[in-house]
Order: structure tokens, then C-alpha cells, then sequence
């Protein structure tokens, strides 16, 4: 059995080029993920917006003919409320919205979830930095000395 130097140590049994290629690959999923997570945000910015717009339309619609000039407040609130529910268009805005806020909550877990890989493999390559200096310098193999 031929003895093993510090290089090949390093490469082969503490996996230091695996370590470092699996965080690589973990922090480009950290930011495609980012990125994911900015357009979902700028998505639900706009849906609500547009939830908002609709209601104001709607407002405007039932404010037209002064149908609901006589009732109270909260009664009002109440026509208001019934209203926006049984409109189609504001109905597909709110469904929309709810799809992609679920979307945005499993990419924040997933994000959570590489940030804590992306710790977890930069301990790591610290521990193999500090193993390896405490190795010292890789030593050349036995059999090219020997040529």
C-alpha cells in the first residue's frame, strides 16, 4: 500500500474540490433564487395595485347611480364588500394574487433553506482551510521523486 500524501488527502478523503464546487452550486442557487423572489415581489406589487384599482372602479361603478347614498356606514362597507366579491374580474385578480404569494413563500423557503447551505459549506471550507495549513504545504508523492 503506498502512502498517501497531503494533496491526495485533501482531494480524496476530505473532498476539498467537492466541497468547494457543491457551494458554488449552492450559492448560484441562492441567486437564481433571489431572483425568482424580486420578480414574484414586483408581480403581487403590481397584482395589488390592480386589486385596488378594480375595487375603485367598482366603487365608482355603484357610486354612479346612487345606489347606496341612503345606507349607513357599515352597511355600505357591507354593498361594497358583496360587490367586489361577486365581480369576475376582481375575483381572478385576488385568486391570482393568492397563487403567487404561495409562490413567493415556497421560494423564501427554498432561499432559507440554500442560505443555510451556503453557511453550512463556507464552515466547512474554513474547517478544510485550517486542517489543510495545518498539514503544511502538499508534499510531492514518493514516486515522482523518484523520476
Amino acid at each position: 500500500m503506498t502512502k498517501m500524501t497531503r494533496r491526495q488527502y485533501a482531494e480524496k478523503v476530505l473532498d476539498a474540490h467537492g466541497v468547494w464546487a457543491d457551494a458554488e452550486a449552492r450559492w448560484q442557487e441562492h441567486a437564481t433564487l433571489t431572483d425568482s423572489r424580486a420578480a414574484l415581489v414586483g408581480t403581487i406589487r403590481d397584482l395589488k395595485s390592480r386589486i385596488e384599482t378594480r375595487e375603485l372602479e367598482i366603487i365608482d361603478e355603484l357610486t354612479a347611480d346612487g345606489a347606496f347614498a341612503e345606507l349607513s356606514a357599515t352597511a355600505s362597507k357591507e354593498f361594497v364588500k358583496q360587490a367586489t366579491r361577486s365581480d369576475a374580474e376582481h375575483r381572478e385578480l385576488t385568486e391570482r394574487l393568492a397563487v403567487e404569494e404561495g409562490d413567493r413563500e415556497a421560494v423564501d423557503l427554498r432561499l432559507h433553506h440554500a442560505e443555510l447551505g451556503c453557511r453550512l459549506l463556507a464552515a466547512r471550507m474554513h474547517e478544510l482551510g485550517g486542517l489543510l495549513f495545518f498539514y503544511g504545504p502538499p508534499e510531492e508523492s514518493q514516486e515522482s521523486e523518484g523520476d
